[in-house]
């Protein structure tokens, strides 16, 4: 049973991979920035995350930066909506992601909860895990 539970934790981790990366590709809005004062921004971060005293200054840099963010959301609503109209390829992706997500999370907590030798944290992180399910579920069906 074990086994059995580990590999449906496995296949739900896949999923979630595919599911998180389309949605990236599918609406993922990437934004592009380079110049001197990206380099000046990306500098003065690196200096506020140093503990050591440095000499150069957020002013004195000379250099070129270049950075990429990347950003996606689907909210519960859109993917109701979007089911009810028949878009079944936005849709897709964003249900691959929250089944491999749940999936993930009650499966895995099932397969601890029989590996674990302590049955009390266990079955803690089993409750956890179909208590979490239980409450995504129930705002996917509330949205």
């Amino acid at each position: 049973m074990l086994w059995i539970l580990v590999g449906l934790s496995a296949l739900s981790l896949l999923l979630l991979l595919i599911g998180f990366f389309w949605v990236l590709i599918q609406s993922g809005k990437t934004t592009h920035r380079s110049g001197q004062e990206v380099g000046r921004e990306i500098m003065a971060q690196q200096m506020e995350e140093d503990d050591e005293t440095t000499l150069v200054q957020r002013t004195a840099f000379r250099g070129q930066g270049a950075s990429a963010k990347t950003e996606a959301s689907v909210s519960f609503v859109d993917i109701k909506r979007q089911a009810s109209a028949g878009q079944w390829g936005e849709v897709l992706p964003p249900l691959m992601s929250i089944a491999g997500l749940l999936g993930l999370i009650l499966f895995g907590s099932l397969a601890l909860f029989l590996a674990l030798d302590d049955k009390l944290v266990g079955g803690l992180i089993a409750v956890v895990g179909v208590f979490a399910t239980l409450r995504v579920l129930i705002g996917l069906i509330r949205a």
